[in-house]
């Protein structure tokens, strides 16, 4: 009775995260897509959005039918053994491909985000092939109906998907939470309130935290894992679909702001082809932190010198070819290295 107990709070908590995920979903595809988003954004949101209504829609089968049958048995794990238990492998590589899509989106912006010191990727990059090989063993292992090494196998992969998480959130959250030059932000995004929340989302703490709760709670064998098991897809698509909302509400003022960087670079006398803004023509000032009522007020500061020093979210570190200037262009919420040329006329 524990064990349906627990899987009939799961159907309640998968319903809950699916709405919550398909409202987010659906308001971001109404939004304006001036310039739209970056490829890897939109090819992962929809990815995600075919793998999690089939996780959900399976799961909610799966755990409807073992409730029902297996009340009174040896519980839903009896259902997911029986002649049914195809559902449950096709629900397990699905789940692999979902968790491998997200997992693999944020390794990518770790790397974005760390421009001249990339190789930190390379930890998260190595947990996350061990995780991918792990669970697929794992569910071939399933498909053939060998249970005792599935199970060690399973419980390999969750301890490895949990290592994953827990450093791409540290990586990732340090990385938005200590941004390298608030300047170039609009000023409502430069608040340590904004940027702690933004780094909370979008590491995927809460997913982190989840996994250590499932984890431990497998460790221990108490069944309540199977809900945080079996909810952790959607939170996974819901911080996924919640960083490209984010995005595309803050495009608007990112591109006015950008306007307003650019009219700094062409009023100290430089010109450029594009509408962009050489940074180190930008005035020498920063924001107060101490002070949010403060915040779009500036004040003197370094400026960066060092080729090897980064924009506001660590992306490609300047350092051009020869006749070239570097520019700061906002896209999708992450500084970029472009290159312009100077105009012949300026």
């Amino acid at each position: 009775m524990e064990t349906a107990l627990a899987y009939l709070f799961a159907i309640w908590i998968n319903a809950l995260l699916h709405g919550i995920y398909l409202t987010l979903f659906f308001y971001w595809l109404s939004m304006p897509k001036d310039n739209g988003l970056a490829l890897y954004f939109t090819v992962t949101s929809w990815l995600v959005f075919v793998f999690t209504n089939i996780d959900a829609a399976r799961c909610l089968i799966m755990l409807i039918q073992g409730f029902w049958q297996s009340l009174d048995g040896e519980g839903p794990q009896g259902f997911f053994n029986s002649s049914a238990g195809w559902q449950f492998t096709l629900q397990e590589f699905n789940y692999l491909l979902l968790i491998l899509v997200c997992d693999a989106l944020m390794v990518y912006r770790v790397w974005r985000l760390y421009g001249s010191s990339r190789w930190i990727v390379t930890f998260p990059v190595v947990l996350l092939i061990a995780e991918t090989v792990l669970r697929f063993v794992g569910d071939t292992y399933l498909a053939l109906s060998i249970m005792a090494p599935f199970q060690e196998t399973i419980a390999a992969s969750l301890g490895t998907n949990t290592a994953v998480q827990v450093v791409i959130t540290i990586l990732l959250g340090y990385r938005l939470l200590f941004t390298e030059d608030l300047r170039l932000l609009p000023p409502e995004q430069r608040s340590r309130r904004f940027r702690l929340t933004r780094a909370i989302v979008e590491s995927g703490l809460i997913i982190s935290v989840c996994l250590i709760f499932n984890l431990a709670f497998f460790a221990n064998g108490q069944v309540i894992h199977w809900a945080f098991n079996l909810s952790i897809p959607h939170l996974y698509a819901i911080t996924s679909v919640a960083i490209v909302v984010r995005l595309r509400v803050a495009q608007k003022r990112q591109k006015e702001w950008d306007t307003v960087l650019h009219t700094v670079g062409h009023s100290s006398g430089t010109g450029y082809r594009r509408s962009a803004v050489a940074v180190r023509a930008l005035q020498q000032t920063s924001v107060h932190e101490e002070d949010e009522s403060e915040v779009g007020k500036p004040y003197p500061s370094r400026i960066r010198t060092g080729s090897g020093e980064s924009l506001e979210l660590g992306e490609r570190p300047f350092g051009g070819r020869k006749g070239t200037t570097d520019f700061g262009t906002l896209r999708d919420g992450i500084f970029v290295h472009t290159e312009e040329t100077r105009d012949s006329d300026s």
